[in-house]
């Protein structure tokens, strides 16, 4: 005897439409999570510790997470340069590790999509224009051990 089988189910073109919109705008997001990533840090060793130069770029208009570390290679990371990160729109959010005691002249200028930012007590000084033009900046706590901004 034959089995019976069941007609086909008519969805609705705009049902259809919807899923596949879905679909590609949840992997687009789960993409973009995954993408957005901490940046690959460039330096130079000055004295025996390590002062931030910059970060390599990111592809498109990816956000980063800008994690700058307490050492690299064994040594300490004690400053942020001249420029570090200069006109570089991508980066969102930055973190500051308690070994760093100064912040160059335009570190961070014109980085517009920085939202907050916390310099740690260990900081002494931050350079002119540091954080100028940081448009999106609307948190910034500054320890206690700030002496000097330029």
């Amino acid at each position: 005897m034959p089995k019976a089988s069941t007609p086909p189910s008519k969805t609705s073109p705009f049902l259809t439409a919807t899923l596949v919109f879905a679909r590609c705008f949840l992997s687009l997001f789960l993409l973009t999570l995954s993408l957005t990533a901490h940046a690959q840090l460039t330096y130079k060793v000055e004295n025996g510790a390590i002062t931030i130069t910059g970060a390599l770029s990111s592809s498109g208009t990816l956000l980063i997470a800008l994690n700058i570390p307490e050492t690299i290679d064994g040594l300490p990371v004690r400053a942020i340069g001249n420029s570090a990160f200069y006109g570089r729109t991508d980066i969102s959010d930055v973190s500051i590790p308690n070994s760093v005691t100064s912040i160059g002249n335009l570190a961070f200028y014109y980085c517009r999509r920085l939202t907050s930012l916390g310099i740690p007590n260990s900081v002494t000084s931050i350079g002119d224009q540091a954080f100028w033009f940081c448009t999106g900046l609307t948190s910034v706590t500054i320890g206690s051990g700030v002496i000097s901004i330029a």
